[in-house]
């Protein structure tokens, strides 16, 4: 921590979320020494609850943890574990790679994480599995007799995991048919599909069968109505691994490198990477998500985005320092203020102190021209607890 033109050892108020004390004095001179007390603003000294240790001795090294009310994970080495209790730790995946943090955001009884190599979701029963449906390889039709039309067809299939996940589509491909054609597939064996298919000399795609499970081959060559089922993952796939996560109007916002990622509306898995993103010039290292917007934090900046599509944002830079990757977590937003807030608020560590991101753009630095972290450009962890009636936001931070 570096405090601007004070002498390192000098204590600094800090006046940050609201409190409450409920203190005691020490003795008739005052407190001398004492042990597992809260020291509170008003120069007393409070209870502290009491803690149990437990300990659990992991087998490699722990790097990375994220953890909600409901869930604790962490990767110790290349293996993602769950943690319940010192004896109750289980892995959920084994092969990830190592050096980046854990980033997660949970949407009902799904939690879905990176580690900005790999992805994963973790589902009510507590079990890990792949994020997204992988697309399939574009297939390419054999001319066989049937009943179709001459023509230009433009065909392509999505695959249909069993909970019926499906995934994006790969690039169509266009058959040239003659008069009374079909279309006939190779292909390699996996999961069900759906086989998308143009109207003669169309251009929209619509479904127009299906392949169960394992098969090898499908063919076509029935001149009937398609459905009315247009196409609507063509060229989209499993989101990319992310630095960090939030949510906004049914999206998760995805910071992938310096680019800004949105999802397909309350579909998670989806992401068009043709059309759903917004370049930043630099690292993102937070998204804070608001009902009325959100923030992203770079490397040197903070922006607000508000809007009500996400392909038309409103976006205004209202902070020209960086902010500490891996320091966001959620409070009360009672505790901030008057209490006005009624939802909970984003707070995370920048370059210049401790910011809360208000609704409407409001990024208020509780700790502005009193602390800064002007070299925290490598990472940090932070947590947020209530103890009694005092409310601390707790950051650790490498770089400094």
């Amino acid at each position: 921590m570096a405090l601007k033109n004070e002498p390192i050892n000098k204590k600094v108020d800090l006046k940050g979320l609201r409190t409450q004390d409920e203190s005691f004095e020490v003795g008739f001179d005052g407190m001398v020494t004492a042990d597992n007390v809260d020291y509170t603003r008003k120069g007393k000294v409070g209870r502290r609850p009491g803690r149990a240790d437990t300990t659990y001795v992991p087998g490699g090294t722990i790097h990375s943890a994220w953890a909600d009310k409901r869930l604790f994970i962490f990767q110790e080495g290349t293996t993602l574990k769950k943690f319940r209790a010192a004896t109750d730790v289980t892995t959920l995946r084994t092969g990830l790679t190592t050096g980046g943090k854990l980033s997660a955001y949970r949407v009902a009884n799904t939690v879905y994480w990176s580690n900005e190599f790999d992805t994963g979701v973790i589902d009510i029963e507590g079990n890990d599995r792949a994020l997204g449906v992988a697309v399939p390889d574009r297939a390419f039709a054999v001319a066989i007799s049937g009943n179709l039309a001459a023509g230009r067809y433009s065909h392509t299939f999505s695959q249909v995991e069993t909970d019926g996940r499906e995934s994006g589509s790969p690039q169509p491909v266009t058959t040239e048919l003659a008069e009374n054609s079909g279309l006939s597939f190779t292909l390699t064996p996996g999961l069900a599909r759906r086989f998308w298919l143009s109207e003669t000399n169309g251009d929209t795609l619509y479904l127009a069968g299906t392949v169960l499970a394992g098969a090898s081959s499908f063919t076509y060559e029935n001149r009937q109505p398609l459905t009315n089922i247009a196409l609507d993952r063509m060229l989209q796939g499993p989101p990319p691994a992310w630095q960090d996560v939030d949510w906004f109007r049914a999206s998760l916002l995805l910071g992938v490198n310096d680019n800004l990622l949105w999802t397909n509306e309350y579909n998670y898995e989806l992401v068009d990477l043709a059309t759903r993103f917004m370049p930043f010039g630099e690292r993102i290292h937070v998204i804070a998500g608001l009902e009325d917007g959100f923030y992203v934090g770079t490397e040197n900046a903070h922006f607000w985005l508000s809007g009500t599509d996400m392909s038309s944002l409103a976006l205004t830079q209202v902070a020209d320092y960086g902010a500490v990757p891996g320091t966001k977590t959620r409070i009360n937003g009672t505790v901030v203020g008057t209490g006005e807030a009624t939802e909970p608020l984003p707070v995370w560590t920048t370059h210049a102190g401790v910011v809360v991101g208000l609704p409407g753009g409001q990024l208020k630095n509780i700790h502005e021209k009193i602390v800064d972290f002007p070299n925290a450009s490598v990472n940090g962890t932070a947590l947020y607890r209530k103890t009694g009636k005092q409310n601390h936001y707790i950051s650790v931070i490498n770089g400094v």
